[in-house]
């Protein structure tokens, strides 16, 4: 697997894709992208029932503030977004996004 930028990996993550960065610190896998060890943002399942995977599946994005990498980090996330649903609060080293979304959903 090639070794990205960051704004490459993020892209890789919009299409579901795996990817890591050159430095190895920003991973997109299983619907997750991951900065160290804390999700910055995450695909969750929503509606099981909706009949396009578009409806299914809802972005989420951490928006707390960790460093000013991180922040350059989640405006690009937020860049190639569009629409997503932002939580903020979320301690370091979070591995997974659901129960913050699920409150906030």
């Amino acid at each position: 697997m090639a070794r990205m930028t960051n704004q490459e990996v993020i892209k890789k993550f919009m299409g579901n894709a795996t990817a890591t960065s050159h430095t190895g610190n920003l991973v997109s896998e299983n619907g997750k992208l991951i900065n160290y060890s804390t999700v910055l943002a995450q695909w969750i399942l929503i509606n099981p029932e909706a009949p396009y995977s578009e409806q299914r599946y809802k972005l989420f994005i951490n928006e707390t503030k960790y460093s000013v990498t991180t922040s350059k980090i989640q405006t690009w996330i937020r860049y190639e977004a569009g629409a997503y649903e932002a939580l903020n609060d979320i301690p370091r080293g979070t591995h997974d996004l659901k129960r913050y979304a699920l409150t906030n959903a």
